[in-house]
């Protein structure tokens, strides 16, 4: 893979070079921007509709720029401001600065008091100096070592208080909101830190892709969006902001000219693989997903089997309502996507029940195994001929017995090459988790992808990960099947 990944590289490097030096030179040429950004606004009045390229999150342009993927990348300029960003083989075409949009946190409508006490903390900010020298350090594009300008860490705020403020972004939009060292932090949550740590609230950082963050700021699973949203006429109608003291400043990129590493292909695996594991402790972001996604996917499969068995059960029964509505049900899961069905749960049936993202997960994945796991168990037992539950009874076991010791097992034998299909799908299906607040071992990929700009690593990893873990269960059940059979 290493191989391909670098015979890969090299293609196109024949194209002639595009360099721009107004947005009226993009017309006609690949533009990649980041989706519900000011830039992908621009990237729309400035070149054909399939010529944009609308990346979900995070600095997604600018990986796919240094991929080659598209001809220029726009980018919010103190985006540049990152010591990952310095490595990169782009450079500056122009900056336009007429399209300048104000950029604030964003909040409901009906939290006009908390607006109204961060602007009083913020103009004090401001007034004492010390917003000049938060500044000073997250906007200045001469200190690109992010490390240096973390003064608050996660472990100094309080995550209780008179009131938990919940702040949500990609926490990967530098210098706004940034990981570093595996903590969420950045201009704008810096802000809130000290807000916070001065009226004794709790302040907690949940993570969601871009796209995410206003309907979870409606639905009330957030407080507060930090992501260097910009300002508009349209979004001022469904949010209240807070002070804007940053602007969005257009910055077009395209790719060095002749730029090819002169490190050999091994020092330069080295050095990718050190920034996007080893440095700033990346790596335990990919332990900590590892783990979320082996219990969001052991709970989601015990509870799916326990469901499957249920509707199992209502499928067999001798009422025809019952069955009809364990049909319903089994029709209603096979057929929303599980993604969408994930959101509804989150969003809106479970919207204010209270529960954590994670377990809106399980119940979310479970629902939509246990459909299949129900069609299995009710096929599995009505393959055993009707005889052998006659023969069990007959020789005196009660009808639980006669299921557990003669029907069950002969079932097992039709259920468990399914089962293993269904439950490597399980597992695979955890990845989509990160959609609603979840750092799993996708999601966390995406974080150290967007913090180093490397994508290679992470994703390898990650498929590596996911499977060894998906070989072992098939495997495991591969056993338990031929247990079965002796």
């Amino acid at each position: 893979m290493l191989l391909i990944a670098t015979a890969l590289t090299g293609c196109g490097g024949n194209k002639e070079r595009f360099v721009p030096k107004s947005l009226e030179d993009l017309r006609g040429h690949t533009v990649a921007a980041n989706s519900g950004t000011t830039q992908e606004k621009i990237a729309r009045m400035c070149t054909e509709k399939e010529n944009v390229q609308c990346l979900p999150g995070g600095l997604d342009a600018l990986v796919a720029l240094d991929a080659g993927q598209c001809d220029v990348a726009l980018i919010e300029r103190a985006n540049m401001f990152s010591d990952d960003f310095q490595r990169m083989a782009l450079e500056e075409a122009f900056t336009d600065s007429t399209t300048q949009e104000p950029l604030a946190c964003a909040m409901r409508k009906d939290e006009i008091a908390l607006q109204s006490e961060f602007t009083l903390f913020f103009e004090q900010l401001e007034a004492s100096g010390k917003l000049a020298e938060i500044k000073s350090r997250w906007l200045n594009p001469l200190l690109t070592d992010n490390t240096k300008k973390v003064v608050i860490r996660q472990k100094d705020v309080p995550t209780t208080g008179k009131r938990i403020l919940h702040i949500g972004s990609d926490y990967s939009y530098p210098p706004y909101t940034i990981t570093v060292n595996a903590e969420k932090t950045g201009y704008e949550v810096e802000l809130w830190q000290r807000f916070c740590i001065e009226k004794g609230y709790g302040l907690v950082c949940d993570v969601y892709t871009f796209d995410a963050l206003l309907p979870a700021l409606q639905s009330g699973k957030i407080d507060i969006i930090a992501a260097g949203m910009s300002v508009t006429p349209d979004r001022e109608k469904m949010v209240l902001f807070t002070p804007a003291d940053d602007y969005s400043v257009t910055t077009c990129l395209i790719r060095k000219e002749g730029a090819v590493s002169n490190k050999g292909f091994f020092e330069s695996v080295k050095e990718s693989f050190d920034r996007s594991l080893v440095q700033q402790n990346r790596w335990t972001m990919i332990v900590d997903g590892f783990w979320t996604t082996i219990w969001i996917f052991l709970g989601s499969l015990i509870l799916g089997i326990l469901i499957g068995a249920f509707i199992s059960y209502m499928q067999m029964s001798n009422y025809w309502i019952v069955r009809i509505t364990a049909n319903c049900y089994i029709d209603l899961m096979r057929n929303i996507p599980i993604l969408v069905l994930l959101l509804v749960m989150y969003y809106i049936i479970l919207a204010n029940s209270g529960l954590s993202a994670m377990s809106v997960a399980i119940i979310a994945s479970a629902m939509n195994f246990g459909a299949y796991i129900a069609v299995m168990f009710t096929t599995g037992i009505k393959a055993v001929d009707n005889g052998q539950r006659e023969a069990g009874l007959a020789l005196g076991l009660t009808p639980f017995k006669t299921f557990t010791y003669i029907i069950a097992p002969q079932a097992a034998r039709h259920i468990i090459p399914v089962f293993q299909g269904e439950a490597i799908s399980l597992l695979k299906g955890t990845s989509i988790v990160g959609y609603i607040s979840i750092v799993d071992l996708t999601k966390a990929s995406d974080l150290i992808r967007n913090a180093s700009f490397e994508a290679f690593f992470p994703l390898i990893f990650v498929t590596v990960i996911y499977f060894v873990l998906a070989w072992m269960l098939g495997k495991s059940l591969d056993l338990l099947l031929k247990k079965i059979q002796k």
